[in-house]
């Protein structure tokens, strides 16, 4: 996930326009078969009723936050830098589900 981004920025600073676009969908196809659905999915198995609905309420508020800032961090640090930062927040949050959580095949929310 990191590396497609690291390209996107790479692209950026040489202003290479189609081929961000191309490796910004390859990014986009990428995260959403892996990272992207990753959180809701893992919600569902081993969160309570109550664990759901805050664990559901903070990914949307996450994303609110998400959607209103990344215009002033494009205007801020540049496309390059943008894309810098969301390559590195998309690898630690990989590496945080690697350590972190747990594994939930043949488990019950009990």
């Amino acid at each position: 996930m990191s590396l497609f981004m690291i390209i996107i920025a790479a692209f950026a600073i040489v202003e290479m326009n189609n081929l961000l676009v191309v490796f910004m969908m390859f990014f986009l196809a990428t995260y959403q078969w892996t990272l992207g659905t990753f959180s809701w999915v893992y919600l569902g198995q081993v969160a309570s009723d109550e664990g759901l609905s805050m664990g559901v309420g903070t990914l949307w508020f996450s994303v609110l936050i998400l959607s209103i800032s990344t215009n002033s961090m494009f205007d801020k640090m540049g496309s390059a830098g943008t894309f810098f930062f969301f390559a590195s927040t998309s690898f630690l949050s990989a590496v945080y589900f690697f350590f972190f959580l747990k594994e939930t095949k043949g488990l019950t929310r009990d």
